[in-house]
């Protein structure tokens, strides 16, 4: 691992997924959102699909009957309807019904007789394939001519979100800025545009990362509005300019934790801390003026889930001061994660902070507290 400064020292080893830990910073629940839209981006094995239909499709064929006008997408419908009711290959029947119906109200529709009905199918999942075939363009139209807004109370509303977001990942670059304004200017634009710079962001991170903060000061809460950046500094590559890109994210005072780039500035500094640990503190020390001490943090969770002791020393090496009462207090909380009691213990007394001190000392003896002597809040 390189070194991009000497003011603390290298972290050795390599390092690795570093999910279970991360969850004690909110990071596990921004993975598992990443890895669910993930799952419908990824190319399916459609080698059984059992269905010639389907075969055509993926080709970039309409394929036989299937339906080019929305009379003729509501008959389909209802032929759907029918079949789901008696058959039992959901996979191949999902397939299916997004190949004939794409990504139209016809398919919401029937996402919702399924639903009501609880009958299991892998429609959803599907559906992401549309934009990755010869047939993009199709479904991309069928989006724009889709209703919004539903009631946002309306599960249906997610809907134009989540493949708005997955067209404009796949969307050609150079059919992108039609589509988008084509969608309306509301929540379902504001996702495709995250979605087309996520798959910007090992290309052109710093292009993406602007463009996203611009349209996150329109405040439109749409569906991935509150994690888009920390999925898009997952995709960061080992060469990015990781100072560069921090830059371009705003720094609230007091921190606000719960903004959308507060959630970015972390994913990065842990993104940077898998390429260059000892570069990402030495920037952090670097701009007081930008980051508190606290946003050591990520860098810490990174190093000390991979090898603890060498995360350690790398802790050790830190400024005594606020960097390494909060570096330290990180380093304990894994151990009490991982149910090391005692040596978190003998870690705490190492925090310089009184006030951190003694509420770590505090964290400590409540799990060691049996729950039912917990007293009742």
């Amino acid at each position: 691992m390189k070194s991009s400064g000497r003011l603390v020292p290298r972290h050795r080893g390599a390092l690795l997924e570093a999910g279970k830990w991360l969850a004690l910073g909110g990071g596990l629940a921004s993975l598992l959102i990443g890895l669910l839209w993930r799952s419908d981006r990824a190319d399916e094995d459609r080698a059984d699909s059992g269905s010639s239909v389907a075969h055509d499709a993926r080709a970039g064929l309409r394929p036989e009957g299937a339906p080019d006008t929305a009379k003729e997408r509501k008959r389909m419908l209802e032929s759907l309807k029918a079949r789901w009711l008696k058959e039992d290959n959901s996979k191949a029947l999902s397939r299916e019904s997004v190949d004939l119906l794409l990504c139209s109200e016809e398919l919401v529709d029937l996402i919702d007789f399924l639903r009501e009905r609880d009958i299991h199918n892998e429609i959803e999942k599907s559906a992401a394939s549309i934009f990755q075939s010869e047939r993009a363009a199709e479904g991309r139209d069928l989006l724009i001519a889709m209703k919004e807004p539903y009631p946002e109370n309306s599960w249906r509303f997610s809907y134009r979100q989540h493949w708005s977001k997955t067209a404009g990942f796949f969307c050609p670059p150079e059919h992108f800025e039609e589509f988008h304004k084509a969608l309306g200017g509301g929540m379902s634009s504001q996702e495709a545009l995250l979605g087309f710079n996520l798959a910007r962001m090992k290309t052109d991170p710093a292009a993406a990362v602007a463009s996203t903060m611009e349209a996150l000061r329109k405040s439109l809460d749409s569906q991935s509005r509150d994690q888009c950046l920390v999925e898009q500094m997952g995709e960061l590559q080992k060469n990015a300019d990781f100072g560069a890109i921090e830059g371009l994210l705003p720094w609230d005072q007091p921190p606000f934790p719960g903004s959308p780039w507060y959630k970015g500035r972390e994913a990065l500094l842990a993104k940077w801390a898998e390429v260059d640990a000892a570069g990402a503190a030495n920037y952090i020390i670097q701009h007081p003026e930008r980051l508190g001490p606290e946003m050591i943090k990520p860098v810490t969770k990174t190093v000390v889930s991979v090898d603890f002791e060498s995360g350690m020393e790398w802790v050790q090496g830190l400024p005594k001061g606020e960097y390494f009462d909060d570096a330290t207090s990180e380093a304990t909380l894994f151990l009490l994660m991982m149910e090391d009691k005692g040596r978190a213990k003998q870690l705490a007394g190492k925090v310089g902070s009184e006030e951190l001190r003694q509420h770590l000392m505090e964290a400590l003896s409540e799990a060691e507290t049996p729950v039912g002597e917990l007293e009742e809040p």
